[in-house]
């Protein structure tokens, strides 16, 4: 990641098993936009977060998409 505010809380799999939950925090009170790379699930993409804001995303089958903190 190319935010130091940003910090990786969470990497697991999925409730239904299908894919890898990853989610991420942003930690120093401001906005930021930064590009998330996980080389070991050959992922990468951009996201914008606001102040203290917690993000959660999905990968299956190398496509990233944002999910609620319940992975809907």
């Amino acid at each position: 990641c190319d935010a130091e505010a940003l910090r990786l809380t969470v990497v697991k799999r999925s409730e239904d098993g299908a894919a890898t939950i990853v989610r991420l925090n942003e930690s120093a009170g401001t906005p930021v936009t930064a590009r998330i790379e996980l080389p070991l699930l050959g992922v990468r993409w951009s996201a914008s977060f606001g102040p203290h804001q917690i993000k959660t995303f999905r990968i299956e089958g190398g496509a990233v998409r944002e999910v609620n903190l319940l992975e809907e």
